[in-house]
């Protein structure tokens, strides 16, 4: 680490620096609620400020990486933590050059606002402050760089409502209120900034932000772990976006929850657990989930590492198509596959995952797939009716996918031979 310091946000918004979202970085999900606490607390500094310039607010750590310089001039960072808050104060700022009449005395205002969040070289070349990368960079750099927004397919976008969201608060600002809101972000909003050498493991950084209880999810962790070898990171758009993060379906999919005993968990999570306990044959600590990876990925070369995400890609395919939701509702009962899935979905018996998306993966022939789950469905229909316990279905299941990966074949007479043993 070469420092952590006490910056204001002007620091982030002066010169030719500019902050880069890493390619692999979650998309943006802050939403009204965060926006709405922001707004609140900037404008209580407002008030207080009147009185008090010294008045501030703190909004945490921004982690940054210096990057090797690629041209003379060139001032980067990539932006490991904090991309959301340097987003949203982007989009406000934004935001305020819009609404900005120009009368005088603030003929200025627009374009000096408008310089915070773009910057020009010596060549007249334009750099958006903030680079993002993926999902939110059509939507971000349209509303930076003003271009039309009507064009935009996702109205729902959450870069483009949170624009929307602050255009409406300050709907009825005089100039001077906008110069003033402006100074206050640039002025009374302190951050620790710590700033990592271009050697050092940001890898480490996530995983204390994670332990201390800043919400990084399971996949984005491993995201991150994984992709932060160069020889892997080329892959990343087939192995990983395209799978989780292709479109905003994808993207609000993988991050719905789904009740996994006691707590929520999203999907993505519930998949990698799955995965995880396919592999290992033994039980996985869901808790400890990203730190299980670490373990179980540490002793394989890249080459493993790459077989690894292309079976996940394909077990991810699995599970995204499962029946879920709407289509759970109305059923008939010679649905079977759908019946089997309101059955589970509804006993909340989400430890069988696993052992589903091990029979799925294995058998292709769609007749005796569906063999094979109402099998597992007349076992968790019986014994719910017995009112006999779920307690131990975790091993119960482990067990199973070990007892068929043992006799090398998923057939119905295999799964009725080894519940037959219990």
């Amino acid at each position: 680490m070469i420092n952590a310091n006490k910056e204001l946000l002007n620091s982030f918004c002066s010169n030719n620096l500019q902050s880069v979202v890493p390619f692999f970085q979650r998309a943006y999900v802050w939403n009204k609620d965060n926006w709405e606490i922001l707004w609140d607390h900037i404008n209580r500094i407002a008030d207080k400020s009147k009185t008090n310039s010294k008045n501030e607010h703190f909004i945490g750590t921004l982690i940054t990486k210096q990057r090797l310089s690629n041209a003379i001039g060139e001032n980067k960072l990539d932006l490991i933590d904090g991309q959301q808050r340097l987003t949203t104060f982007c989009l406000l700022l934004k935001a305020i050059a819009t609404k900005a009449t120009g009368n005088v005395p603030y003929s200025k205002l627009k374009e000096k606002t408008n310089e915070l969040v773009v910057f020009e070289n010596a060549k007249g070349e334009k750099f958006i402050r903030v680079e993002h990368s993926r999902n939110d960079k059509e939507y971000f750099e349209a509303i930076i760089l003003d271009k039309e927004l009507k064009s935009l397919a996702n109205k729902e976008h959450k870069v483009l409502k949170c624009y929307n969201y602050f255009l409406t608060k300050l709907e009825n600002h005089s100039d001077e209120q906008l110069d003033n809101l402006k100074t206050i972000i640039l002025n009374n909003v302190p951050i620790i900034s710590m700033l990592l050498a271009a050697g050092d493991d940001e890898q480490e950084i996530f995983d204390t932000i994670n332990s201390l209880g800043t919400r990084l999810t399971t996949g984005e962790l491993l995201k991150n772990f994984i992709f932060s070898d160069n020889n892997i990171k080329s892959l990343y758009d087939t192995l990983w976006q395209q799978v989780f993060e292709d479109d905003e379906e994808q993207i609000l999919f993988w991050n719905k929850p789904k009740t996994s005993g006691r707590v929520n968990r999203t999907n993505i999570e519930v998949l990698l657990y799955c995965y995880l306990i396919i592999q290992k044959k033994t039980a996985v600590e869901l808790e400890k989930l990203f730190g299980e990876y670490k373990n179980w990925l540490h002793e394989k070369n890249t080459k493993e590492k790459i077989s690894f995400l292309k079976e996940l890609k394909e077990y991810a395919t699995i599970y995204f198509n499962f029946p879920e939701g709407t289509e759970l509702n109305e059923i008939g009962f010679s649905q079977g596959e759908e019946r089997f899935f309101h059955i589970i979905e509804n006993l909340e018996i989400t430890t069988v995952y696993p052992l589903v998306l091990y029979i799925y993966k294995q058998v292709s022939d769609k007749g005796k797939r569906l063999q094979l789950l109402k099998i597992i469905e007349s076992y968790l229909v019986r014994r719910n009716v017995c009112r006999l316990t779920t307690k131990n279905y975790n091993n119960l299941f482990i067990q199973i996918i070990g007892n068929l990966v043992d006799l090398k074949s998923v057939t119905v007479d295999n799964l009725k031979s080894i519940l037959n043993n219990f």
